[in-house]
């Protein structure tokens, strides 16, 4: 029994020194792991074979929050977005990096062309920085680059609201109202995103639109019918295709595309006036005139300066022998167009300083012809305090 308890307590011994050894062992593998990482890092990833042996130490250390941004950076700096998108999602929601590691994250998926997953994750940061001006200036390229001009609007102004007394937003919110009845130019970037990913329904959509703006028909009626049969196809995209088929007189393929709107509340507020004003506009090519009335009624209640909106209702009314009624329309449709191309000619000339108070002015009052009363309010603000001299405190900071 005691030559028993001597093995045992012989083991035991030998276990404990075992595991001590193992412990500072992997401590030691540790601290090794974390110094080469600081090695890859400081050296810009130009030591041999670092990526593997990265890879490597992070899988052992996953919580490494700072090795998964730089590692990100790394691939992105190499070009390889869709590795660089993997990588920064991998850092925390509660580390100091998660800021930057989440618009860098959504630049890396734009970058990579994957443009709704990008948008998700721009949107998801905007969402929990809203003060991170880099993140917002990317959004509304995105928008601008996809001709989502009313969504582009409707940001602003928000943002314009929110900032009451800075100049920075009004003069964007300007350009993209200006703006929104003129053709744009489409980079030639969207093409090669449609080419490394010809299924993602809003580079078709926007590449469609583009080529309805240029003129070219055929190739928007192409790439509008790649749409159609998409099962959960956004309702913003099916008004634009159902009103490219109008602009053809072909009413059966705008039924088409509007039928997909199961209904109108699926659709976003900016988009919900536009959607009234093609159904309207099918309505009367299928000399459903009562009809149409009562749809473009509906968007001039939700948009009550669409300048567009009126020149329908005018003409609708003058099928339904309502002259006098047309005229008013034909009069609300010249107002609202001419306030729109002041608008325009105003923004050509707005830099990044505030312009003279009188200009100030003449904007707000355009803009409150048009429906942007609060910007409006926000214009004559910007007046006031270039009047007085009162100083601009809520500039915006951070990324």
């Amino acid at each position: 029994m005691t030559k028993l308890r001597s093995c045992v307590a012989v083991a035991v011994l030998v276990a404990m020194v075992a595991g001590v050894g193992a412990g500072l062992y992997a401590r030691r593998q540790a601290a090794e792991q974390i110094a080469l990482i600081d090695r890859v890092l400081l050296s810009g990833g130009q030591l041999p074979d670092w990526e593997p042996r990265l890879q490597r130490t992070l899988w052992w250390y996953p919580k490494n929050d700072q090795a998964w941004l730089q590692y990100g950076f790394l691939l992105q700096r190499d070009e390889r977005f869709a590795d660089a998108a993997v990588a920064l999602g991998h850092v925390a929601d509660s580390s100091e990096f998660h800021q930057e590691a989440t618009f860098s994250r959504a630049k890396s998926l734009l970058s990579d062309g994957q443009y709704e997953l990008g948008e998700v994750a721009l949107r998801d940061h905007v969402a929990k920085y809203p003060r991170s001006i880099d993140a917002w200036d990317l959004y509304y390229l995105l928008l601008q680059e996809q001709f989502r001009q009313d969504e582009l609007i409707e940001s602003l102004r928000q943002r314009v609201l929110e900032l009451r007394t800075s100049f920075q937003f009004l003069p964007l919110h300007l350009k993209a109202v200006a703006s929104s009845s003129v053709a744009q130019k489409v980079e030639s970037r969207l093409l090669a995103v449609h080419e490394k990913h010809p299924d993602q329904p809003c580079v078709l959509a926007a590449l469609a639109r583009a080529a309805w703006l240029k003129g070219e028909r055929e190739r928007a009626k192409e790439l509008f019918l790649h749409l159609l049969p998409q099962s959960e196809l956004r309702p913003r995209f099916a008004v634009w295709a159902a009103e490219f088929f109008l602009d053809t007189q072909d009413s059966p393929q705008a039924r088409a595309f509007l039928q997909k709107i199961e209904s109108p509340s699926e659709l976003q507020l900016s988009d919900a006036p536009v959607y009234w004003f093609v159904e309207a506009r099918a309505s009367a090519l299928e000399a459903n005139y009562d009809q149409a009335l009562e749809q473009i009624d509906q968007a001039l209640k939700l948009k009550p300066a669409g300048a567009k909106f009126h020149t329908l209702r005018a003409t609708v009314l003058r099928r339904l022998k309502r002259e006098p009624e047309a005229i008013g329309s034909n009069e609300a449709a010249a107002r609202y167009g001419a306030a729109n191309e002041e608008l325009y000619r105003q923004s050509t000339t707005i830099g990044q300083t505030p312009p003279a108070p009188d200009v100030c002015h003449r904007i707000a009052e355009m803009m409150r012809i048009v429906g942007h009363e609060e910007v409006a309010d926000a214009w004559l603000d910007l007046e006031q305090t270039l009047r007085t001299g009162r100083p601009d405190r809520s500039e915006p900071d951070g990324r």
